[in-house]
């Protein structure tokens, strides 16, 4: 399974002349399409919030979710975000603590984690977990 980041939905969706967008919708259908989608609560949360502060009408922000919570097989037990507190106080990056979430979820049900945040590349050195992070 390959958990992806909420940035690349959200690049999916906006600047459509941008190839952020152009390489996160490949991204998107290529996992759909082999079934190796897997997103967290926090990833639709996160979209909820970020596509209405993009003031995205809210039927679309509905449809959005309706699709993407299709792959949120899931919950998040608080034992990821304990982990991912702890985590974030051991490297002194408490401001980090969403990605630090997705981070320890995606350790506990995905074999790779795909973002276009860069911020990650601190999180490797600390993790088994493939991160892979798109520079365009």
């Amino acid at each position: 399974m390959v958990y992806i980041d909420t940035n690349v939905i959200v690049y999916s969706y906006i600047n459509p002349e941008g190839p952020k967008h152009t390489t996160s919708k490949q991204i998107i259908e290529k996992l759909i399409s082999e079934n190796k989608l897997i997103l967290s609560p926090l990833s639709l949360q996160e979209l909820l919030f970020v596509f209405n502060k993009l003031k995205l009408a809210k039927k679309e922000i509905f449809e959005i979710y309706e699709l993407f919570s299709r792959y949120c097989e899931h919950g998040l037990p608080i034992e990821s975000v304990k982990d991912a507190c702890k985590f974030c106080f051991d490297i002194d990056s408490l401001r980090r603590i969403n990605d630090a979430v997705h981070l320890k979820f995606a350790e506990k049900h995905a074999g790779k984690l795909i973002t276009f945040d860069s911020d990650f590349k601190k999180f490797r050195e600390h993790t088994d977990l493939e991160i892979e992070i798109i520079e365009r």
